[in-house]
């Protein structure tokens, strides 16, 4: 029988552990100093960290571990998720060379390129069209968006992954 190790991780998105136990809790990020948490801020559920199966031993390296975006058990977003959402609207809004009608589009869809779901695929549209556009500053920085939350199917859409 398997289960969940409890995660812990930083407000601004850090993994400090993907199997913590109350002998290596850390209040605080020692890359940012943000509060730590293990539990979803809405519903109080434990994130989720590492599966673990009994007696099976796997070897894992930390950066492998896909921190999620989302709460498994009310859906709502972690804070990093909603922190990174409200960047990219805010970079997204900076562009002046694009018509406010453009920008508008994207930030509409901007969630759809974290979790695949059905307007996905006009989220890539929408951000192919968005990015041909973009100064290369504010490209780059939706790149490191999509490189630190995009889902599977955006990042292979976008030739990032």
């Amino acid at each position: 029988m398997g289960y969940y190790k409890k995660a812990e991780i930083c407000l601004n998105g850090h993994l400090i552990s993907a199997s913590s136990s109350p002998s290596n809790h850390q209040a605080f990020c020692t890359q940012c100093g943000k509060p730590t948490i293990s539990h979803c801020p809405k519903c109080k559920e434990q994130i989720r960290g590492w599966f673990e199966n009994d007696g099976i031993v796997i070897l894992r390296r930390k950066d492998s571990f896909k921190i999620p975006a989302y709460c498994h058990s009310c859906g709502e977003p972690y804070p990093w998720t909603i922190s990174a959402l409200e960047t990219a609207k805010l970079l997204i809004h900076e562009e002046q060379e694009i018509s406010q009608q453009e920008i508008d589009n994207l930030v509409e869809v901007l969630s759809d390129l974290i979790i695949e779901t059905p307007k996905t695929k006009l989220a890539i549209v929408r951000l192919k069209k968005f990015l041909s556009k973009a100064t290369e500053f504010t490209a780059d920085g939706i790149r490191q968006f999509l490189i630190d939350f995009g889902c599977e199917f955006v990042l292979k859409s976008m030739g990032i992954k």
